[in-house]
């Protein structure tokens, strides 16, 4: 039963391994935004072009978690990682009984019968493998899903707001050595993601009824 135990704790790992990915990915490629990009030629900046620049930060950290998009995506993600934890367990404990039953009545079974139980066994033990690699996977595929609709809808605010605003740059303070607090509008762009999708969620709502 070791190896049955393996696989769940397998799918246990994976799980919270998304959640922490899930929680840091949208900071780091904010902080490193160059790594999926191919290296492109240095360019000499025009300093005096800056100076007339307007140029503001976020603290994108704070954005990421305290976007309600992600806090209830994630809450809904560890409710179907639960689910998971609750059926592997249960198709589990199934197994164990059904190799201690079989280990018990091996005595008075045949040659024949022995065999026939341990390949049932095995086959059972086999799709229980399988499920739980379909479970990692379809978590994985929907941590990516999600990690990219959080992007777009942050990317997409961002890039109305500076236009309304008429900013050149907005940067992640992640990054920045040293920036005066009147340019920072983590709060402001957080009040304007959060108010969009509630927005959203109660269009959606009303086209339901």
């Amino acid at each position: 039963m070791k190896n049955i135990s393996l696989a769940l704790n397998a799918i246990l790992t994976i799980a919270v391994a998304v959640l922490f990915y899930l929680h840091f990915s949208l900071k780091s490629s904010c902080d490193n935004p160059g790594e999926a990009e191919p290296k492109k030629e240095k360019q000499k900046i025009d300093i005096s072009s800056l100076k007339a620049s307007r140029i503001m930060y976020v603290h994108f950290d704070t954005l990421s978690d305290k976007y309600e998009l992600q806090q209830e995506s994630v809450k809904k993600l560890e409710e179907k990682q639960r689910s998971y934890e609750a059926q592997l367990a249960s198709k589990q404990k199934q197994l164990e009984q059904e190799f201690m039953k079989a280990q018990e009545d091996a005595k008075y079974m045949t040659d024949i019968q022995r065999a026939q139980i341990g390949a049932e066994l095995q086959k059972k033990e086999q799709e229980l493998y399988q499920l739980q690699e379909r479970y990692s996977n379809s978590f994985a595929e929907e941590m990516s899903n999600l990690d990219k609709k959080i992007k777009e809808e942050i990317n997409a605010f961002l890039d109305e707001y500076k236009q309304d605003r008429e900013i050149d740059y907005i940067l992640n303070y992640a990054v920045v050595l040293y920036a005066n607090d009147s340019l920072d509008v983590t709060n402001e762009i957080l009040e304007g993601l959060n108010r969009r999708y509630n927005d959203q969620k109660n269009k959606e709502k009303e086209a339901k009824k």
